[in-house]
């Protein structure tokens, strides 16, 4: 564990925070990570889109005890950026919630600010990683898919700049057809076909029913059935009850209430959306929301490699990247899309019925850990034969990425970095490069991996670096050559690009596992 614990760090936060301004003017106190989230983090931005900020805070536990407690996130108004505090972002990761879960595996060129207690978190991101989180991704999909016919609706039915009015969902039923005793009598006739003006009556509700009042007219004299948003029912005199008896007023409050709602989303759509997205849409050359649509696959693709691979799909690349590209250009029909996205929820659903083990990259390096304190005979021997049998070299050179980019993120402006967390992210790197030449569990001693996959001109560098850490001063903040961080960025990068387009691991039996553990147990 750091020294600065999570809890430590908490309590040595004293400055409140209440807003997005208060947390980014003081965000060395509070922000435990930032990144660039959304499309530039998935691969699928374009020059005209936003550029979204997420993140998370701490703040001090008492600050819970007060009456008026701290909001579980923070957001400018557009929602382009926000940040979650620590408390709220555990809460909804462990309820499986897509858009938290990628920020534990974000592209390395996204993170803005990862401390260390943000990558202890990232080290241990698998905890949260649970067939619940298919279930999401494949229920995040759907819900884009009704957003998406939802605002179709809106961009070829677009409503008037005034809000709807009441008077246009109320219907009346005259005296006289009350009392009518030919043709059809008692039919209500909607409100806006009649002379009547509601401000000259008063409403008393009709007994034992619902949304149903007695009408009487007042004329100018009236104070009017609606002021404001309400309804307002009076005390009639007994002596005006059949004198000034009109007939019936049938007032659709909910479905005033649903127009209204409506109304205001609409507006409210109109005013923040990007009017680029909805050209195509507009010009009548879709009938669906296209960039809505690519986020539908993307999230099935995703939930997918979760069961698949054990881990969710951000940055896209090859073929995945090109599906999304071209679903968001309007290349692909509404039932070309859904065809797509049925046969991928039929992966999913195949996948969480079929028993899959993950591959543990930490159980495999202690397994192959050259220092060991005690040892059962033949145990330690039968579960490292199986490490080539469950080893997934997709989960692993994820896992490994994660682990550099956390550590490279910790560096300053200037470049510095201190050396210990410049070891993790070079072991990390060294590991990846393992597996891309090897596909197999790379060794757990680091100069075996020195030896194997470094650079020559690497290897001087690196002896340096172990010198320092033999003196004792791995927590020395060094600046080491900008050129060789950025180098070493952007081989990350090309890794989670290899990641996507590598073979599929073939599925494993459990079974000679299950015979290792009953011999063990018995």
């Amino acid at each position: 564990m750091h020294n600065a614990s999570i809890a430590v760090f908490m309590q040595a936060v004293a400055t409140p925070v209440r807003t997005l301004t208060d947390l980014l003017e003081n965000s060395r106190q509070h922000v435990l990570f930032s990144c660039v989230a959304g499309s530039r983090a998935y691969g699928t931005d374009t020059h005209e889109s936003d550029e979204d900020i997420r993140g998370v805070y701490a703040i001090p536990a008492a600050s819970y005890l007060e009456l008026d407690p701290p909001a579980p996130q923070l957001a400018d108004e557009r929602q382009n950026v926000v940040y979650f505090s620590l408390r709220r972002f555990v809460e909804l990761l462990t309820s499986a919630n897509p858009n938290l879960l990628e920020l534990l595996f974000m592209p390395s060129d996204c993170v803005q600010t990862c401390t260390a207690e943000m990558e202890t978190m990232i080290h241990s991101r698998n905890i949260f990683i649970t067939r619940q989180c298919g279930d999401t991704h494949i229920g995040y999909a759907m819900s884009q898919i009704k957003k998406a016919r939802g605002q179709n609706k809106w961009v070829n039915q677009p409503k008037s700049a005034n809000p709807p009015v009441k008077e246009e969902f109320c219907y009346v039923i005259p005296r006289e057809r009350l009392q009518q005793t030919q043709g059809r009598p008692a039919r209500p006739v909607p409100l806006l076909q009649t002379s009547w003006n509601l401000a000259e009556y008063h409403a008393a509700r009709l007994e034992h029913t619902s949304n149903t009042f007695r009408l009487y007219h007042y004329g100018p004299n009236a104070r009017g059935v609606f002021r404001g948003d309400a309804l307002v029912c009076e005390s009639i005199p007994e002596s005006d009850e059949a004198s000034r008896f009109a007939g019936l007023l049938l007032f659709n409050d909910q479905a005033w209430k649903n127009s209204s709602a409506d109304h205001h989303n609409y507006w409210n759509w109109r005013r923040e959306r990007n009017d680029a997205r909805w050209q195509q849409q507009e010009a009548g050359e879709l009938d669906f929301d296209a960039k809505n649509m690519m986020h539908t696959v993307r999230l099935l693709l995703s939930g997918r490699s979760i069961l698949q691979n054990g881990f969710p799909l951000v940055r896209f690349a090859g073929v995945d990247l090109q599906l999304l590209l071209d679903i968001r250009a309007g290349k692909l029909s509404f039932g070309q899309i859904m065809e797509i996205a049925n046969g991928i929820m039929a992966d999913c659903e195949r996948l969480k019925v079929d028993t899959h083990l993950k591959c543990n990259l930490a159980l495999n390096e202690w397994l192959n850990s050259p220092i060991v304190y005690k040892e059962l005979a033949g145990f330690r021997i039968q579960l490292q034969s199986l490490i080539p049998v469950f080893f997934n070299p997709i989960a692993a050179v994820h896992h490994y990425i994660s682990m550099a980019s956390a550590a490279l993120a910790a560096r300053e402006e200037g470049g510095e970095i201190n050396t210990k967390k410049l070891f993790y992210a070079l072991r990390a790197l060294l590991a990846c490069r393992w597996i891309e030449r090897d596909s197999s569990q790379p060794p757990t001693e680091f100069d075996r991996l020195v030896a194997t996959v470094a650079a020559e001109d690497e290897k001087d560098w690196i002896a340096d670096l172990l010198e320092q850490k033999a003196n004792g001063r791995e927590r020395d903040q060094n600046v080491h050559a900008r050129q060789r961080l950025d180098h070493m960025m952007g081989e990350l990068t090309w890794f989670e690009s290899y990641s996507t387009q590598a073979p599929r691991p073939t599925k494993a039996n459990p079974g000679a596992l299950d015979a290792i553990l009953r011999q063990w147990t018995n």
